[in-house]
């Protein structure tokens, strides 16, 4: 799947990204999970702290750029 630049990714709220096209059109949600007790554990983005939420966005970004 190819994401033409310029794409981008917002941050919607404390667990929850959206990735919009170059015409402000929603490709896709990311959406922090809470887990699933010991075996699955929360999301970065849902209780990950800051530096963790920016680390992993930044590498969604990077995914996404390599995939044009």
């Amino acid at each position: 799947m190819k994401f033409p630049k310029p794409w981008q990714l917002l941050q919607t709220s404390a667990t929850d990204c959206v990735v919009l096209d170059a015409n402000g059109q929603k490709l896709f949600y990311i959406v922090g999970d809470d887990g699933d007790g010991p075996e699955v554990e929360s999301s970065v983005l849902f209780y990950g702290d800051d530096a963790d939420t920016e680390m992993l966005l930044n590498e969604i970004t990077e995914v996404l750029g390599r995939l044009e």
